[in-house]
């Protein structure tokens, strides 16, 4: 009987969790700047989107830049707000769009010394970063997205500039026999220090070939310090390569944030330890993002869990997620009135109609008779 009340409660709050994350995105504004470049010789306008808890904390955050900022930046806020939401493991993002003026004038890379893409190659380094650094609270981790003639600049400055950015990620991406010279010539073993790189295309096209050529000739460069990944995708279109691309890259680019199954069995500190340590990583001091939180804690034996959630608490101290997490563990070891209290401060936090109408009706559930 006790283990079927447990599991209707588990299935309660999980129903209204799935809510949680519905109207977050909608309920973020985006932020347009507008620049003037004195490398490009115009004013270009810059896509920002803040993480959803940027004006709560005092927290530093990765930045996730994207070229081609008119095609892809929504879907861009999109994926990195879905894979930080409350059963995320993924850090919340900066995410900078770059829309275009001239594509072709600044994306293309034909490798010529003089060409047009290095100024916006100096745009980004010194007009763009250097806005986004003095402006947001980044935490000094930036990761560039390019996909098609995108990609190949990206690429460029992964080879060419190794250091300006911490993961680079190509979609749609492929090298030919120009740029197989050029990364020969130029890539060191030396040249990463600690780095990431995933390239994808779409499968049976030439440019899945040169992804192939690509992705050997790394084996045989094999430079330190870079973490590196190639995936082709079957039967997709280019534009499908877009945006697959972006959210696998991501998924690479963060993976060590996703913990063994086998760790969250063994406690609290054994978490708390494992998110530490991964500063050797990425180069920050890695906090255990919230959704994690909330998920690890699930399969955690109740004391355990809560001992977590606690340890969340002091990174999150407004969360009414961690808060509603608490309750349900406490309901577990039979304290409803530690409950109740954890649901009042969940209720008292929420930021959103949503989130306190659920908060609301878990209160309303356990106030009936026979809940405490």
């Amino acid at each position: 009987m006790l283990l079927v009340k447990k599991r209707s409660w588990q299935l309660i709050v999980l129903i209204l969790l799935l809510g949680a994350g519905i109207h977050t995105l909608k309920a973020q504004k985006v932020k347009n700047h507008s620049l003037y470049s004195k490398y490009l010789k115009e004013r270009r306008n810059i896509q920002v989107q803040l993480p959803k808890d940027y004006a709560v904390s005092d927290r530093a955050y990765p930045v996730l830049i994207v070229l081609d900022g008119e095609y892809v930046f929504d879907y861009a806020r999109g994926a990195a707000s879905f894979l930080s939401n409350a059963f995320g493991f993924f850090p919340q993002l900066i995410v900078v769009g770059i829309p275009n003026t001239d594509r072709n004038r600044d994306l293309f890379v034909d490798l010529k010394p003089d060409g047009p893409y290095l100024k916006f190659i100096s745009f980004l380094e010194h007009e763009v970063l250097s806005f986004i650094k003095n402006r947001y609270r980044s935490n000094g981790f930036e990761i560039l997205y390019g996909w098609s003639s995108g990609a190949g600049i990206v690429n460029y400055i992964a080879v060419k500039n190794p250091k300006l950015f911490n993961a680079y990620i190509l979609a749609g991406a492929g090298i030919g026999p120009k740029t197989e010279a050029f990364i020969k010539t130029e890539l060191k073993p030396e040249s990463y220090t600690q780095a990431f790189l995933f390239a994808s295309a779409e499968g049976s096209t030439p440019r899945a070939e040169g992804l192939k050529k690509h992705r050997a000739l790394l084996q045989a460069l094999n430079p330190k310090g870079l973490d590196w990944e190639f995936k082709v995708y079957e039967n997709q279109s280019h534009v499908a390569a877009m945006s697959k691309g972006l959210y696998d890259g991501l998924e690479f680019v963060f993976k060590s944030y996703h913990i063994p199954e086998s760790i969250t069995t063994e406690g609290a500190e054994k978490v708390i330890n494992y998110y530490r340590d991964l500063k050797r990583f990425y180069g920050y001091q890695v906090e255990i993002p919230e959704g994690a939180l909330n998920e690890i804690s699930s399969a955690l034996q109740p004391k355990q869990a809560i001992r977590l959630l606690d340890y969340g608490l002091k990174i999150y101290p407004k969360s009414s997620l961690i808060m509603a997490a608490k309750a349900g563990r406490y309901l577990e070891l039979g304290d409803g009135q530690k409950a109740k209290h954890e649901y009042q401060n969940a209720l008292k936090h929420a930021t959103s109609k949503l989130d306190k109408h659920k908060y609301h009706s878990l209160l309303k559930e356990l106030s009936k008779p026979n809940k405490n």
